[in-house]
């Protein structure tokens, strides 16, 4: 169920309506199967100590995700 968190001054920007889903296994998937995995749930795929221009030159058909964070079946927010 969404939920809203609210700034001290009382209002709501449309970024913070959030709700919980549970995360989905994705390891042993390419960063390609992955990202379709999670597009739905609004959930955001990025590898650790990585920058963005790094993570946007690998192969994704090809580079195999092997350790996840949250581990699946966690509870996880993403963007409603």
């Amino acid at each position: 169920m969404p939920y809203l968190e609210v700034s001290k001054t009382g209002e709501v920007d449309e970024e913070d309506v959030k709700e919980t889903v549970t995360v989905p296994e994705i390891r042993g998937l390419s960063i390609k199967e992955a990202k379709e995995a999670i597009k739905d749930l609004n959930l955001d795929l990025k590898i650790e100590g990585m920058t963005d221009e790094e993570f946007k030159a690998l192969d994704y058909k090809n580079t195999i995700i092997k350790e996840q964070s949250p581990k699946p079946r966690n509870k996880g927010r993403g963007r409603c």
